[in-house]
């Protein structure tokens, strides 16, 4: 196991009557500009922190399910940008930070059936 990141509410498991959240580890939780990941696809996010307008970039090597979802630290999901089948082997999306509070948010992006979480930092 990596280097323990934390606990974060947008992705509780309801074990019995227990809540119980994931522990992220560092391959899992990032803010990296380019990272290589297990599934052959890379994440590009910048810049990072942000005050306008975020770009971030999914490159597959194959059609693959694609889901992508902006959180804020309370567990509220911000914005649903993409689900479905990527047909593309590059996604593009920009994201309008404009409204956003100043803060920590997190995307969680589900490709084939790994899921990834990656740190947008909005400065106002």
């Amino acid at each position: 196991m990596g280097n323990f990141i934390g606990w974060f509410p947008f992705d509780p498991h309801v074990v019995g009557s227990k809540l119980e959240f994931t522990v992220l580890t560092e391959d899992q939780f990032s803010n990296a500009g380019v990272q290589n990941l297990s599934t052959g696809a890379e994440i590009t996010i910048y810049p990072n922190p942000t005050d306008q307008l975020q770009h971030l970039d999914i490159t597959l090597k194959t059609k693959m399910k694609l889901s992508v979802k902006l959180f804020d630290l309370n567990g509220r999901e911000i914005l649903s940008i993409f689900e479905g089948e990527a047909h593309s082997e590059n996604m593009n999306f920009q994201i309008n930070t404009n409204n956003f509070k100043t803060g920590l948010y997190v995307y969680r992006i589900e490709i084939g059936e790994k899921m990834y979480y990656k740190k947008m930092i909005v400065q106002q």
